[in-house]
């Protein structure tokens, strides 16, 4: 499979060649038509054949990272959907929890970049649970 068989849109196209240079460069050669050309392995018809050389185990690790990922979106979303407010202790727990479950993800296929963009949302987190609890409570009225 060439470059040549992707999507013809230019910004589509474009996309698609920065990311496979960056990606998968060192596996990349030209070949007689001048064109990058993808290795077998890589393609959509070795894919769909089952003979990519890919990692499809998923383990409770996976798992756990994947259920933080979703906390965290869900709580974004509440947020912008206005459901609840940034100030709110389900807020600060949706993203302190997802934080700390991807954290755990990573210790078993670690990445750098996600693992320090966790850490520091965890942090922040934490900070925001901080804050609630320090916060003044409304006395009862009897």
């Amino acid at each position: 499979m060439t470059l040549a068989a992707l999507p013809q849109h230019s910004a589509v196209r474009l996309c698609l060649t920065v990311t496979l240079a960056l990606t998968i460069s060192p596996r990349l050669s030209l070949g007689e038509e001048e064109e990058w050309q993808i290795p077998e392995r890589l393609s959509l018809s070795a894919l769909q054949r089952g003979k990519a050389a890919l990692n499809m185990d998923y383990a409770w690790y996976d798992l756990a990272g994947n259920i933080g990922v979703a906390l965290m979106v869900v709580g974004y979303l509440l947020l912008q959907a206005e459901k609840i407010r940034s100030s709110d202790l389900s807020y600060s727990l949706m993203n302190g929890v997802g934080a700390l479950l991807v954290l755990i993800s990573l210790l078993y296929r670690f990445n750098l970049s996600a693992f320090l963009v966790e850490a520091f949302w965890l942090l922040i987190s934490i900070y925001g649970l901080i804050k609630f609890a320090a916060r003044p409570r409304a006395k009862e009225s009897r």
